[in-house]
C-alpha cells in the first residue's frame, strides 16, 4: 500500500526558518544538473530553501516517495521553500534518498536543507495548513502554501475556501486527466478530462479516439449541458429553458420554459394553453348497478387547472349478462356559467356481454370545483368502467 503524506499545520512568517528549533542543518551547492537530497537524521520534516538574504533561484525539485518511487517535479519560486514530508510512523531515516534538486539557472547556489524529528511549531504569527491527506510541500514567501507533491503551482492550498484549488494556465485547459493502464484505454486513448475554459466553464469530457462520447457542460453563463454520442440529453439555454434529447446539447427538440410549460417540441414552437395535455386521473372498476357521483378531479383555486379546458375519456363494457340492463354515463361540473353537466344521450342496453358504451366529453371547470361522473343504470347491470381525465 502506498505511504500517504500526513497533514500538519505549521506557523511561519518569513522568514520562518530562522525561527524554527532546527534538528539538523545541510547545506548543499545547487547548479542547472540534479542534485541528490539525502536525509540525515531521522525525521519526518525537511525544508529546502536558497540561503540568502537575497534569494535569485528559481529551482526544480523532484521528491521520491518513501517507497523510493519518484513522483513529478515541482517549480519552486524564488525565495520560496520547498517541505519533504513523511507520514506518522514512517519517517524518513539517515541516508535515504529525499529527491533531487536542480536550478534553472546555472549557478551554483547555496542551499540548506533543515531537518526536524518532529514537524516544527514555533509561536509565529501566522498558520498555513493542508487539508486532511496531504502535507505541504512548498512554502511562499508571502506565507502561503501548496500542498501534496507533483502539482506545482496548478495545486494550492486555500485557507479561505478550505479547498485546494487548482488553476489552469490562462488558456482553455485541462488541467486533471484521467486514463486507465488497461490496454483497451491506450491504445484507444480512452478516458476523461477536466477542462476549465478562461471565464471559468467547467466540463468533464469522456473520449475514446479523440471522439467525445460523453460531456458534462456547466457554464458561468447558466447554461448546462449532459449529453451521450449516441444520442439524448439534457441541456438549458441562455432563456432558462430546459431542454430533451438534443444533440450536443442543442434546444431545438424538446423545450420547456421556466415556469413549466412545453413550449417547442420536434422543433415546432407551441402557441398557446400549457403545450401538451396532462393526465390528472385514470382507472378502472368493476361495477354492478348504478355508479356515482366519483370525483375524477377538483381545480383548485388558482394556478395551473384552475381555469382549464378538460377532456374525460373513458369506456363502459359489460362483462355478464343482465336481462334488459341499460346505462348512461354523465358528468357533472362547474364552468363558467354555473353548473352544468354533459351525458352520452338516452340509456343504451348494456345486458349482454361484450355491449359498450365509449364516451368522451370536452368541457372547461371553474376554479375550486370537482368534475364527477356517475352511470346511471335500470336492471342492474354487470359491467367494468374505465376512464381518464386529461387538462388539456
Amino acid at each position: 500500500m502506498k505511504r500517504s503524506l500526513f497533514t500538519l499545520v505549521i506557523l511561519v512568517s518569513w522568514n520562518p526558518y530562522s525561527r524554527l528549533a532546527a534538528q539538523t542543518t545541510e547545506t548543499l551547492s545547487v547548479g542547472a544538473s540534479p542534485t541528490p537530497i539525502y536525509a540525515s537524521i531521522n525525521g519526518y520534516f525537511g525544508v529546502l530553501y536558497e540561503n540568502s538574504t537575497n534569494p535569485a533561484a528559481t529551482f526544480v525539485v523532484t521528491p521520491s516517495q518513501a517507497n523510493g518511487t519518484q513522483v513529478l517535479p515541482t517549480t519552486v519560486s524564488i525565495g520560496a521553500a520547498y517541505v519533504f514530508s513523511r507520514s506518522t510512523g514512517f519517517p524518513f531515516n539517515p541516508g535515504e534518498l529525499l529527491g533531487y534538486v536542480q536550478a534553472t539557472a546555472a549557478g551554483p547556489f547555496n542551499f540548506i536543507l533543515v531537518q526536524y524529528a518532529n514537524a516544527p511549531n514555533a509561536p509565529q504569527v501566522s498558520a498555513v495548513r493542508c487539508p486532511t491527506g496531504l502535507a505541504v510541500s512548498q512554502i511562499n514567501p508571502d506565507g502561503t502554501t501548496q500542498c501534496g507533491g507533483g502539482l506545482g503551482p496548478l495545486a494550492q492550498w486555500d485557507p479561505v475556501l478550505n479547498a485546494t484549488v487548482f488553476t489552469a494556465p490562462g488558456t482553455w485547459s485541462a488541467p486533471v486527466w484521467f486514463t486507465n493502464s488497461n490496454s483497451y484505454a491506450q491504445q484507444t486513448h480512452a478516458g476523461t478530462e477536466f477542462l476549465e475554459n478562461t471565464d471559468g466553464q467547467f466540463e468533464i469530457v469522456t473520449l475514446e479516439n479523440s471522439y467525445i462520447k460523453a460531456l458534462l457542460n456547466l457554464d458561468t453563463d447558466g447554461n448546462i449541458a449532459l449529453y451521450g454520442a449516441n444520442g439524448g440529453g439534457i441541456a438549458t439555454d441562455a432563456s432558462g429553458r430546459t431542454c430533451l434529447a438534443g444533440n450536443n446539447g442543442s434546444c431545438w427538440n424538446v423545450a420547456f420554459a421556466v415556469d413549466g410549460p412545453l413550449v417547442n417540441y420536434q422543433g415546432v414552437a407551441t402557441k398557446g394553453g400549457d403545450g401538451m395535455p396532462v393526465i390528472l386521473y385514470g382507472g378502472t372498476s368493476p361495477q354492478v348497478g348504478n355508479f356515482g357521483p366519483f370525483t375524477m378531479y377538483t381545480t383548485p383555486a388558482s394556478g395551473y387547472t384552475s381555469n382549464g379546458l378538460f377532456r374525460f375519456s373513458g369506456y363502459v363494457v359489460a362483462t355478464s349478462p343482465a336481462t334488459g340492463a341499460t346505462a348512461q354515463v354523465r358528468i357533472d361540473y362547474v364552468d363558467a356559467s354555473g353548473a352544468n353537466h354533459q351525458d352520452t344521450g338516452p340509456a343504451v342496453p348494456l345486458g349482454t356481454v361484450g355491449a359498450m358504451i365509449p364516451f368522451s366529453f370536452i368541457l372547461q371547470s371553474a376554479p375550486s370545483s370537482a368534475i364527477n361522473i356517475s352511470v346511471l343504470t335500470t336492471n342492474t347491470p354487470v359491467y367494468n368502467i374505465s376512464g381518464t381525465i386529461e387538462a388539456l
